[in-house]
């Protein structure tokens, strides 16, 4: 779905936070995580029921735009609110500038909708139907994130965060670039369709306080599973995406050296991480996507553009570097090395350090 910026910027701009109280329980949490999963789960099948209805001959075009527009304002409703609640009570119903903020987003989503009729009665489009109804299904997240962002504090600082990928968008990077952002100053969100990789961008927002930590709630909603009842601790996020991190780093490494010592230490890894959630009985699926990040490692390692550094001494200053830390990758400019070590600073001109010997690091070679 596309967040069209007129109707968002504006709530965005709305000083929501004045009279808020943040902080809620790890109950309440856990009650919007699993509304928000079966929101997406119905989401997903009411629009796939109706296609299929209408390419069986069930229903006609009329009655399918009928069907998909209710479904369609009822779920970037729920979704909408969810999010809004998901760090504060406070305000919990819709205004009625946010009801217009939804009414216009239906309409907007069903004009893709509409043509997508078109296609399917006319046998026409580039895309599969199945391929294209999942691109509009997944389409809920922004609702959720957006509705959560309005009621931030106005100082709130927020970073775009670059997903893994050799081949980012100029909007994205730019995004990243001019981090960090204030909600007045945020120029979308990831998987809106406010960048030129629509909803397949693979970025995050990032913002901390001490009562809201996008981090650990961004990990809850990406990784929960309904198969387990408690929801982590932050303590737990933080051992999880600690351990994940280092599965990552030595997975990488072994794709890159086929030394087996990192191969035996990243299986070592895996084990004790899935003992430790099921242990706890954690409502978290944490899925290693070796395909995904090897698969991206591989175009990294085939582009000519980039050198894999083994010996920090192929580098000076101002070369610009790509690592892979643990699950995302960071792009920098180097300002010195010692040893196996390089410093770096980030596209969020943030001082960062990376090493070697731990982490997979690329360098532009500018051919």
């Amino acid at each position: 779905m596309k967040l069209e910026a007129k109707f968002s910027k504006s709530l965005l701009k709305r000083n929501n936070a004045v009279g808020i109280t943040y902080g809620v329980s790890q109950s309440e949490r856990k009650d919007t995580v699993k509304q928000f999963m079966q929101t997406k789960a119905s989401y997903k099948q009411e629009l796939f029921k109706h296609m299929d209805w209408f390419l069986t001959g069930k229903i006609n075009q009329e009655q399918y735009e009928k069907l998909q527009k209710d479904t369609i304002s009822k779920h970037f409703t729920n979704s909408y609110l969810l999010g809004k609640k998901f760090n504060q009570r406070t305000e919990i119903n819709l205004t009625d500038a946010e009801r217009r903020f939804i009414v216009y987003q239906t309409t907007e989503e069903m004009k893709y909708m509409s043509k997508f009729a078109s296609d399917m009665i006319n046998l026409s489009g580039k895309m599969s139907y199945k391929r294209r109804m999942n691109m509009y299904a997944g389409g809920l997240d922004p609702l959720f994130k957006l509705g959560d962002i309005a009621y931030l504090p106005e100082d709130m600082q927020i970073e775009w965060i670059l997903g893994i990928t050799d081949k980012h968008c100029i909007d994205c990077l730019m995004f990243a670039k001019n981090s960090p952002y204030t909600k007045r100053t945020l120029p979308g969100v990831p998987r809106s369709c406010n960048s030129q990789c629509l909803n397949n961008c693979k970025c995050h927002l990032n913002y901390y306080t001490n009562y809201v930590n996008t981090n650990y709630t961004n990990f809850i909603i990406d990784n929960y599973t309904s198969s387990r009842d408690e929801i982590p601790s932050e303590n737990d996020y933080f051992y999880i995406k600690n351990q994940m991190d280092n599965y990552y780093n030595n997975r990488l490494k072994y794709e890159m050296t086929k030394l087996d010592t990192f191969f035996d230490k990243a299986k070592e890894i895996k084990n004790n991480l899935n003992t430790y959630i099921n242990s706890r009985n954690l409502a978290v699926s944490v899925i290693l996507y070796n395909a995904q990040q090897i698969s991206e490692l591989k175009k990294f390692k085939n582009n000519q553009s980039f050198d894999y550094i083994e010996n920090t001494t192929t580098l000076k200053s101002n070369d610009i570097v790509s690592a892979f830390v643990g699950g995302k990758q960071v792009y920098g400019k180097v300002k010195a090395v010692d040893g196996t070590t390089i410093f770096i600073e980030t596209l969020f001109d943030k001082n960062m350090v990376v090493d070697i010997s731990v982490h997979t690091v690329f360098k532009i070679n500018n051919k």
